[in-house]
């Protein structure tokens, strides 16, 4: 596949990459801003003092983006640190679903487009980092990738409604 890739995509390519990357490390440093912290908090009053959602402790948002921040707040710690692990692990999964989706292209271009959109979204900082808007991503790609996996067709269109529904 790369053999048919001409030098200057090889090298556009392996730029690309490294400056994901760069950005990759650096997301975990990142501070967490606008309606996450709201949510966060909201998750935490939940999980570790017991209040009661949308009774004791109210917000606009649905239940299952405070399932989700409860899930976070559970396996990496209701932290900044622990959101932002999340948002980096978050970032990988959809470059590689990304990937998979799109197996049919060459491999250069798979490498482009997967990591081309993260940069698009790294590039708005901290001010999208765990925002509803780029974690309905996450499932999106992950529906699109089941899409490309041989297995039986019901449970595909299964997954993907189940996954898409989320």
């Amino acid at each position: 596949m790369i053999k048919n890739a001409s030098k200057a995509q090889i090298i556009v390519a392996s730029l690309l990459i490294i400056l994901f990357l760069v950005n990759l490390i650096s997301t975990p440093f990142w501070r967490i801003a606008h309606d996450s912290v709201l949510i966060q908090y909201m998750a935490l009053l939940i999980d570790e003092f017991g209040y009661i959602p949308y009774k004791e402790v109210f917000d606009t948002a649905f239940p299952g983006t405070v399932i989700l921040h409860l899930f976070i707040g559970k396996i990496f710690g209701h932290s900044e640190a622990g959101m932002q692990y999340f948002n980096t692990l978050l970032i990988i999964l959809i470059a590689f679903f990304n990937f998979v989706y799109l197996k049919q292209l060459p491999l250069v271009s798979r490498l482009v487009s997967s990591v081309f959109f993260l940069i698009i979204y790294q590039s708005f900082g901290h001010e999208m980092s765990l925002e509803r808007d780029f974690t309905v991503c996450f499932f999106i790609s992950m529906a699109l990738a089941i899409t490309q996996i041989n297995f039986h067709e019901t449970i595909r269109y299964l997954l993907i409604g189940l996954i898409s529904g989320i």
